[in-house]
């Protein structure tokens, strides 16, 4: 049976409030304060209906809080502001059925953070964004029966000015791409991490993969390689795309996205291919960057001082190094689940020039690993799940 969950701890990070979920019915609990929702992971969980709403005073978003999937009482609970870490009175605060309300009448973000007992989500507190204009729709499914996806190989790229290796990496990948075999078969993020590089993310990907030379390529948050020369970047390139494409993509993604200014909102939704469970990430690159790229002998008709796909901000951290994406909770094959997030483009990207890259994880073992990922332009706009 089809099903559509909106789970999440949701997370606040600089610049952004991310995350869209919401709570099935709760069960009756004997042993416990509440309801249990099997959906919520383990520890303590905040859930909220959404992370992003209309601030028109009637848009709200519903907020609970769960110990080991059981739902707790909001007077055991105590909440904080996430920036001054002072105590919330929740006496200002709307509370029905054990839920607290939250809505408000001017734009801005409420963040927060809980403690139950000796527990706490301060070092991924959940972060409320209100905006001026409507919230994008989900695409329409065209194929709601459909659970066969395209399936692309997300791979990130470690790169950076100072490293004269880098363009043997750089051609490979530059050459694989114009490939009619392989051009749309995988999503391409550049981190510029390398030593102090102009171009780095807003956070430190390299030290949350293990990378400690360059360059360096993984696929998928799984396998990598460092540089073996040009010819031998292109074999390997081309073997762990093909690695990653030998079993099916575990979901598809769909993205409804509205711009305003500076403000950037988007509805990713997740449709699981089989039972499993899943995070949603989104990465924004910008492309046509310049910057004297140093070079140890690469030779060829390439630009190499023109930097592309360069990521310039993450969006996609779970709690501490760990960004694979956010909970959307575990899906039946054909089941849904969306994730809102809201973004502000800063003033120094070009953001025509700029793309965001949205991607699925699925635990696999004992963690998480790309199942598929889009790329799509900053502009509004509504892309529909692709099928094979």
């Amino acid at each position: 049976m089809k099903f559509k969950k909106f789970i999440v701890p949701a997370l606040c990070m600089a610049m952004l409030s991310m995350g869209c979920s919401s709570t099935d019915p709760v069960k009756p609990n004997d042993g416990g304060d509440g309801g249990t929702n099997e959906n919520v992971e383990n520890g303590l969980q905040v859930t909220t209906s959404t992370t992003v709403i209309n601030a028109n005073g009637q848009d709200a978003a519903r907020i609970k809080v769960y110990y080991d999937k059981v739902e707790q009482s909001l007077d055991a609970v105590a909440f904080y502001d996430a920036k001054s870490n002072d105590a919330l009175d929740l006496s200002k605060f709307t509370i029905e059925d054990n839920t607290l309300v939250y809505s408000v009448t001017e734009p801005g973000e409420f963040s927060f953070w809980v403690a139950y007992k000796t527990h706490n989500t301060k070092d991924r507190p959940t972060t409320i964004s209100a905006v001026e204009f409507s919230v994008p729709d989900a695409p329409e499914d065209p194929q709601p029966d459909n659970t066969s996806f395209v399936h692309r190989v997300l791979i990130t790229q470690f790169t950076g000015l100072g490293c004269g290796y880098c363009p043997f990496m750089i051609a490979a990948l530059e050459d694989v791409r114009k490939s009619d075999e392989y051009a749309d078969k995988f999503v391409l993020a550049a981190c510029h991490t390398y030593s102090g590089d102009p171009f780095q993310p807003d956070v430190a990907l390299d030290n949350a993969m293990g990378v400690n030379s360059y360059p360096y390529v993984n696929f998928d948050f799984q396998t990598g390689f460092g540089n073996f020369g040009y010819n031998s970047n292109v074999s390997n390139i081309k073997k762990n795309i093909d690695k990653s494409l030998s079993v099916d993509a575990g979901a598809g993604i769909s993205v409804g996205m509205e711009v305003s200014g500076n403000q950037l909102v988007a509805r990713a939704t997740v449709k699981a291919s089989r039972s499993g469970s899943f995070r949603v990430g989104a990465w924004v690159l910008e492309n046509g960057l310049t910057g004297t790229q140093a070079n140890y002998g690469m030779k060829g008709d390439y630009e190499f001082n023109t930097h592309n796909n360069v990521i310039r901000h993450v969006n996609s951290r779970y709690s501490g190094s760990d960004y694979s994406g956010y909970e959307v909770g575990a899906l039946a094959a054909g089941g849904v689940g969306e994730h809102l997030f809201t973004i502000t483009l800063d003033k120094n990207w070009n953001v025509k020039n700029c793309h965001v890259v949205f991607f699925v994880t699925e635990l696999v073992g004992k963690g998480y690993v790309v199942t598929n990922a889009i790329d799509i332009p900053v502009k509004s706009s509504t892309i529909p799940f692709e099928y094979r």
